[in-house]
């Protein structure tokens, strides 16, 4: 099991450390991380600061101690962490074949439901030798496993992969005996409901590094002369320009730094900028506001408004500002142009929604979850819903499997979380 001792634990990502006190307490066996899969992880130890990729985390760190760790995606056949896990799998995958006639001792199968049916054997296996070992099974890119999809649409090989997945997440004998299946991805809205809204599954968000993470990432992986000879901006400066970058998109950075020319407060606003609409997937489109609400002509009761809210922004006092504006008024009125106006008052960066529904079943709700996420990792960000009453629509409009509804919960339970006033 994942060592939990304190100063283990206290090495760990906060959202590592849940996991390994869940594992060790069994309070499930079926463990959902979404979030940000692609980033590094921290890892402290004898020899300072290290960041690894998340698979190497896990099978490295987490559950280095663990016997058998197995991984599967569609791409590729079962994968080892070792060669002994490896012989243990496939000695008994011979006494399978001798069993069921089959031959997978000799190669092992690529689709998921014949893998599927052999992990089921080998859980089997392990959990009934004395003493049990202990299995952790890392599926990866699991919305390709268990995509969220009505039950008629689905393939036989998806409808058996989701029953195994839901079987040994109930399964009180596979908790008890440490199985443990982790499956990674980025949106949970691209996973099955069943699977996610069940109560033998646990969800785990990898969150984007917030400002002291980057600049301690900043700090580990540049010495200070890097930063005099190849930078204008000290890695405090560094680390406040790059908010909603993950550790994973600092290294292109620094590494484009390496090989070009020095970083100025221009060309990182510059990747920021194709950063974030690149992983929004072109669902936002981000904006530098240019002037101030003194370039607003007329309006100088709503000007007094907002300049009143910016000035508390600027005092660090956020209870004294509204969780948002809705700003009416007819076609080609300036709407958009005052609230970037606003925007530079506060001097916030701006980001504009673009259209994020989608013609498939549930990549609209995948879409926005991936806009609040960025947004939220963004902050302090200026977020523009231009149309709203086209993009956002309304609690009683029906006619869409209910996507609509689902869209405006999202939006209304985003805008209504007080963490966000201010921000």
């Amino acid at each position: 099991m994942p060592d939990t001792t304190s100063t283990f634990v206290d090495s760990l990502p906060s959202w590592a450390a849940t996991l390994a006190r869940a594992v060790r307490a069994k309070q499930a066996n079926t463990f959902l991380l979404h979030g940000v899969p692609s980033d590094l992880v921290p890892v402290r130890g004898k020899d300072g600061l290290r960041f690894l990729l998340l698979d190497d985390f896990l099978t490295g760190e987490l559950f280095a101690g663990w016997p058998s760790i197995l991984t599967y995606n569609r791409a590729e056949v079962l994968g080892f962490a070792t060669p002994a896990a490896r012989a243990h799998f496939e000695e008994r995958m011979k006494a399978y074949d001798g069993v069921h006639g089959t031959s997978w001792s000799d190669g092992l199968p690529r689709d998921a439901a014949n893998c599927f049916a052999l992990l089921d054997s080998y859980f089997r296996f392990c959990a009934a030798l004395a003493p049990a070992r202990p299995v952790v099974l890392l599926l990866p890119f699991a919305e390709t496993l268990v995509p969220n999809a009505d039950a008629a649409y689905r393939t036989a090989e998806d409808r058996a992969v989701l029953v195994y997945l839901r079987k040994w997440a109930q399964d009180p004998v596979l908790l008890a005996k440490n199985m443990v299946i982790v499956l990674i991805t980025e949106s949970l809205a691209e996973l099955d409901p069943k699977l996610v809204r069940s109560p033998a599954s646990q969800e785990i968000e990898i969150t984007r590094p917030a400002l002291a993470e980057r600049r301690s990432y900043l700090e580990t992986v540049r010495a200070p002369e890097w930063y005099t000879r190849k930078s204008e901006l000290a890695p405090q400066r560094l680390a406040e320009l790059t908010a909603g970058m993950t550790r994973a998109q600092l290294a292109q950075m620094l590494d484009g730094a390496d090989a070009d020319d020095r970083l100025s407060a221009d060309s990182v606003r510059r990747t920021k900028k194709e950063v974030i609409e690149t992983e929004g997937l072109g669902l936002l489109e981000y904006v530098e506001p240019k002037f101030d609400l003194g370039m607003v002509a007329g309006m100088p009761a709503v000007k007094d408004r907002l300049r009143r809210a910016a000035r508390a922004i600027a005092r660090g006092n956020p209870a004294a500002v509204p969780m948002g504006y809705l700003v009416c008024g007819p076609v080609g009125s300036a709407k958009t142009f005052l609230v970037e106006c606003f925007a530079h008052e506060i001097g916030f960066p701006c980001v504009k929604l673009k259209n994020f529904r989608s013609m498939w079943v549930g990549s609209t709700e995948s879409n926005l979850e991936r806009i609040l996420k960025i947004l939220a990792a963004l902050t302090p960000v200026g977020v523009v819903i231009d149309e709203a009453d086209a993009a956002l629509g309304n609690r009683e409009q029906a006619g869409d499997s209910g996507t609509q509804n689902r869209v405006f919960a999202q939006i209304a339970s985003f805008m209504g979380d007080t963490r966000n006033r201010g921000q």
